[in-house]
């Protein structure tokens, strides 16, 4: 009720509605999919909604809003289920809000969800810098073209394509395969998400272990500094 600015009589507003706005609205101009906590989205049938998600050991859970419509829902799922809650909250939209999803051509489908994103002219190029771990420094080598898409090299390790699911002008978020190997991170190889921000010629953010042990149901996380300047 809050997010949706439904006001109660008895209560007193600590944000202005106009805060709120500034909350759920996309800043800067080439950024389109997150705002102050929220993850932005306008689907297919024109509704525009704020959303965040979450997951724990054996758990999983989704927030939708949908301003325009009044309309906020929440999924608690005493299990993990991945992709599913976006299945269920289609559906839960689709019963509340006819017409809330449009079917796509099976061919749509396969073309949207094969396609890799777009790189911009801003990141294209090749990169050098340093991962700045807890007890060491790993040299980085970054090369970005429209061909092979975004290829990182960690020194001593073999080139690996970055898996990109977020790309503008001035960010880029993806995984790929290596290790950051401090003594703690080198029991769970393999996987490494890459959030970088980019400032001009420079590229910074995080290089982050993300790991899902099995054997102790558990997710293991570790980020480090990572910087990167344009060669």
């Amino acid at each position: 009720m809050f997010h949706l600015k439904d006001h109660l009589k008895d209560q007193y507003a600590i944000l202005s509605d106009e805060t709120i706005d500034k909350m759920q609205e996309d800043y800067p101009p080439s950024n389109t999919r997150y705002g102050i906590g929220w993850g932005i989205d306008v689907n297919d049938a024109g509704y525009r909604s704020v959303y965040h998600g979450g997951e724990g050991p054996g758990s999983d859970n989704f927030m939708r809003l949908i301003p325009s419509e009044d309309i906020a829902l929440v999924i608690l799922c005493n299990n993990e289920i991945g992709d599913h809650l976006y299945e269920i909250q289609d559906e839960i939209c689709d019963a509340l809000i006819p017409g809330f999803t449009k079917p796509k051509k099976e061919d749509q489908q396969y073309n949207e969800s094969s396609a890799e994103p777009q790189i911009p002219e801003e990141l294209l190029g090749k990169w050098k810098g340093k991962i700045v771990a807890y007890d060491r420094e790993i040299e980085v080598e970054l090369k970005v073209n429209r061909i092979e898409g975004a290829i990182i090299n960690l020194s001593g390790q073999q080139e690996n394509k970055i898996d990109l699911s977020v790309v503008t002008p001035d960010f880029m978020l993806g995984y790929f395969s290596g290790v950051i190997p401090t003594p703690d991170a080198l029991h769970y190889p393999d996987k490494i998400r890459l959030a970088l921000v980019r400032q001009g010629d420079r590229l910074s953010g995080s290089a982050t272990a993300d790991q899902w042990i099995e054997e102790r149901q558990i997710r293991y996380e570790l980020s480090s500094w990572i910087e990167l300047i344009r060669n």
